[in-house]
């Protein structure tokens, strides 16, 4: 892999000036001001019109952004967001270290890593992500635009086994973070008309007991929404479409060209960051962890958690897998799922042996790769298996070798791992999102 070479400390110094000074970086206030386009985007009058958008847009690595382990400044943790707090916050991270401590991975989080060395690895968008639990429950309007990252620790000058130097080396865990996106850059809360339809939703209640008005500003919303995310994932593009391509799940273009351009984007990207990843916008936070050791083949035990986010705040939640055609859950994994390369939590061991629910969850769980060859297509189609249908593992069992579970993050000091299940839904995504850009509702 190409290294990026040092970006310069003027970068540091924007950090440090929006988080003292309370700037507002790159806000695009047209976007903001948007009218709402329930049919979909209006090609002549939105801000995210074809015409405006760079050519070619969008390509995958507009929705997809991987970030050299090596780029430098590392966007950390500790950085500012809009509303004045920093992108994760020691809080969160004592509450996620906390709630491993009940299982394999112990206290490895507080033993093997600082909180300097959290890092952002990757960044996803989801142009229109689906609000119910199973592909068919709600048509597929009820969706809501979401950014999500992904955190890693990357250690510098690391003795790998003790003796062995390497420049950088990701431990084997990760954070990943969603983050709902609301149609107004300065928007402190998230929109009413989304909490209400979440609220019904979540209650088990007809989606024909809604009432009209909620349901259009719920679309409305929803545009307005969509179309300040197109606009400012547009804008942070550094080249002209005839300079670059940014085809295929891979390392974001920019980083590729040189000093100049590979600070600029890196800029663009903390700007957008400072203003998307504000803790009181994040709505789910899961991570995975190896225990201590850092020898993933030969520990062979990983550790799934989750969390709700409501407000800034998280609570530990349960891990459930929902049926693919009812939405009812078939079994309740509990705080954590823990497994192996070849084995799978002793709670849907259990549920796989119930006849209530045996047949239908062997259809939707990977057992280590057992069943990857029939299943492994399936759980990597978005439109065939939301992330509620399956377990976390089952999600970070797609790739090769076995013992690697990121899915789009970094592994030791290998290059990045790419799960087939990120580069379907980066595909399903930009068919959304060309659609919604073409007038058609999504």
């Amino acid at each position: 892999m190409r290294k990026l070479p040092v970006l310069p400390t003027l970068f540091s110094a924007l950090v440090l000036s929006l988080g003292l000074m309370g700037c507002e970086p790159g806000v695009n206030t047209d976007t903001a001001a948007a009218s709402g386009l329930p049919a979909g985007g209006s090609k002549a009058d939105d801000p995210s019109s074809s015409s405006l958008l760079p050519a070619g847009f969008p390509e995958e690595q507009d929705l997809a952004i991987l970030i050299p382990m090596d780029a430098e400044p590392a966007l950390q943790a500790g950085y500012p967001t809009q509303d004045g707090d920093v992108l994760l916050s020691e809080t969160w991270l004592q509450q996620v270290s906390d709630a491993y401590l009940d299982t394999d991975v112990a206290d490895a989080l507080e033993v093997e890593n600082w909180y300097g060395d959290w890092r952002v690895v990757s960044v996803r968008i989801a142009p229109c992500g689906p609000l119910g639990h199973f592909p068919g429950h709600l048509p597929g309007g009820f969706c809501w635009p979401q950014v999500r990252i992904v955190w890693q620790p990357v250690l510098e000058n690391h003795a790998l086994y003790g003796f062995i130097h390497v420049d950088r080396y990701a431990d084997d865990r990760a954070i990943h973070a969603l983050y709902r996106v609301q149609p107004y850059w300065d928007a402190t809360q998230l929109s009413s008309a989304l909490e209400t339809v979440l609220e019904h939703i979540n209650s088990g209640l007809p989606m024909e007991d809604l009432d009209a008005a909620i349901l259009q500003d719920l679309e409305d919303e929803r545009n307005l929404a969509m179309n300040r995310l197109i606009s400012d994932v547009a804008d942070l593009r550094v080249l002209a479409a005839d300079d670059a391509s940014w085809s295929g799940v891979d390392v974001r273009n920019e980083y590729y060209q040189g000093d100049e351009i590979a600070s600029e984007f890196h800029e663009r990207l903390y700007d957008f960051l400072w203003s998307y990843a504000q803790p009181w916008a994040l709505h789910e936070l899961t991570s995975f962890s190896l225990p201590e050791g850092q020898s993933p083949a030969s520990i062979d035990s990983w550790v799934f958690i989750a969390f709700d986010g409501y407000e800034g705040e998280i609570t530990q939640k349960d891990l459930t897998v929902r049926s693919r055609t009812t939405g009812e859950i078939l079994v309740n994994i509990g705080s954590h799922q823990t497994v192996s390369t070849a084995g799978e939590d002793q709670a849907v061991l259990d549920a796989l042996t119930d006849p209530a629910v045996a047949e239908e969850l062997a259809q939707q769980v990977l057992v280590g790769d057992s069943n990857i060859d029939v299943l492994g297509a399936m759980i990597a189609d978005p439109t065939q298996t939301f992330v509620s249908n399956t377990t976390c593992a089952s999600c970070h069992r797609l790739q090769d070798p076995l013992f690697d579970f990121h899915t789009f993050s970094y592994f030791e000091d290998r290059s990045a791992t790419i799960s087939p299940r990120v580069v379907e839904d980066v595909d399903n995504d930009l068919r959304v999102l060309r659609g919604f850009l073409e007038g058609t509702a999504p």
